[in-house]
């Protein structure tokens, strides 16, 4: 297992698209809370900014190297998976209560 830097290599490792929007959702609340949800796990550097992000199943841990590098995966993610939501709060309750059988 090896430490990255790039994004893109690593969220094909955690095959976000195959999980489904709560994955998707769960990382993020992972990363911008540095703590663990479902697969996904984020912890802070003891010594410096930088946190590591680990996912079941993914071959590699993802490293931000920076606060800045953090904000920039986050706002990646919403862009990516938001679209007109805006955020992925918005656009994980809307797949969510469309999931519903009512």
């Amino acid at each position: 297992m090896a430490t990255i830097t790039d994004f893109d290599l690593w969220l094909d490792q955690a095959d976000l698209d195959s999980e489904g929007p709560s994955a998707v959702y769960s990382l993020y609340r992972a990363v911008n809370d540095c703590g663990s949800m479902a697969q996904f796990e984020c912890k802070k550097a003891a010594t410096s900014e930088q946190w590591f992000v680990t996912c079941i199943g993914a071959e590699d841990t993802l490293r931000l190297a920076s606060i800045q590098a953090k904000e920039f995966f986050l706002a990646k993610l919403t862009k990516q998976y938001s679209g007109d939501f805006g955020t992925i709060e918005g656009w994980y309750a809307f797949h969510q209560s469309m999931a519903k059988d009512d």
